[in-house]
């Protein structure tokens, strides 16, 4: 069934007691995005005998915005890789050496 671009919605909803996203849309596009990354839907609406909006659930934590190129995970935390919390400490002080776990120097 063809629809009217303005209803081919995709709606994301969460709550902060469950780990869990609905994912909501009637639109062709998202269906085949999201299908073609392996998620399955686990309802499907007809209209008329045909498909016309996909039920997916993922972990809300896959929930990322991405305003000006910069990721919000609004869905929860993620795991955080070495890299991201690699820090760089100051070189110590002449006459000092450095605590490399707290950054903080001694006296030697």
């Amino acid at each position: 069934m063809n629809m009217m671009t303005y209803e081919q919605e995709t709606i994301i909803t969460f709550d902060e007691a469950s780990d869990v996203a609905q994912f909501y849309t009637a639109s062709p596009r998202v269906y085949r995005l999201l299908t073609t990354r392996g998620l399955k839907p686990y309802r499907t609406e007809h209209i008329k005998g045909e498909p016309c909006g996909w039920f997916f659930e993922l972990p809300k934590a896959a929930v990322i915005i991405k305003p000006d190129n910069h990721s919000i995970r609004v869905g929860g935390k993620r795991r955080v890789s070495a890299k991201a919390v690699q820090v760089n400490f100051p070189e110590p002080i002449k006459g000092q050496t450095s605590d490399k776990r707290t950054g903080e120097g001694e006296a030697m």
